[in-house]
C-alpha cells in the first residue's frame, strides 16, 4: 500500500513511523518547509520554546529523559524531532520544499492524486492508495484585521515566518 503524509512534523512523523511499525514500507511525506518539524521548524523567533513541560516532547516509543530544561526551546524540540527522524529510516522519507496544491480521490482507480510545487515552482503529481493530512496549524500565521495594515511602511512580521534578518537593528527598532 503507496501512502502519502501531508506534513512533516510532529503529527506526520508520528504517523510515518507507526504505519513503518505495522509493514507499510512505501511512505513518503510531502513538506512545504525547506526542513521537516512543522511548527518547530517555523517558530524559530528569539526565546521560542515549548509552554509545556519538554517531556511531553517525546514519543512514548522513544523517551527522553533528558531535557535540560523544564520547557525546552526550540532548537532542543526539533533536534530530538530529528534524531526520531532519522532513527527510525523517516528521514530519507521526506520530500521538502514541496507544497501540496491539490489532493483529488478517483473513484474507479481507488487511489490519490496529491498534486503539488516543488521549491523550483515545477508542478508533480504523485499517486498513493491512502492519504494522512498531518498540516497541524500552529504554523499558519493568523494576522489581525486592522485598519490600515495594508498601507503601513514600517517593518511587520508574524513569529512563525521568522527570519535571521528579522532584528531590532535591522527594522530600526529601539
Amino acid at each position: 500500500m503507496r501512502v502519502i503524509i501531508v506534513g512533516a512534523g510532529f503529527g506526520g512523523i508520528a504517523a510515518a513511523i507507526e504505519l513503518r511499525r505495522h509493514g507499510f514500507d512505501d511512505v513518503t511525506l510531502l513538506e512545504a518547509a525547506p526542513e521537516l518539524g512543522g511548527t518547530w521548524h517555523y517558530n524559530s523567533y528569539p526565546g521560542a520554546a515549548c509552554d509545556v513541560p519538554s517531556h511531553f516532547y517525546s514519543f512514548s516509543y522513544a523517551q527522553r529523559r533528558d531535557w535540560p530544561r523544564l520547557c525546552s526551546p526550540q532548537p532542543e524540540i526539533l533536534d530530538y524531532l530529528r534524531g526520531i527522524a532519522t532513527d527510525f529510516d523517516v528521514a530519507r522519507r521526506i520530500v521538502t520544499d514541496t507544497e501540496v496544491t491539490a489532493c483529488e480521490w478517483d473513484e474507479v482507480r481507488c487511489e490519490w492524486t496529491v498534486r503539488a510545487r516543488d521549491g523550483a515552482g515545477r508542478l508533480t503529481a504523485r499517486t498513493a492508495d491512502a492519504l494522512v493530512l498531518a498540516t497541524g496549524q500552529l504554523n499558519q500565521p493568523a494576522l489581525p484585521r486592522i485598519e490600515g495594515l495594508d498601507d503601513f511602511g514600517g517593518h511587520s512580521f508574524h513569529s512563525a515566518r521568522w527570519t535571521t534578518t528579522t532584528t531590532c537593528a535591522a527594522s530600526g527598532w529601539r
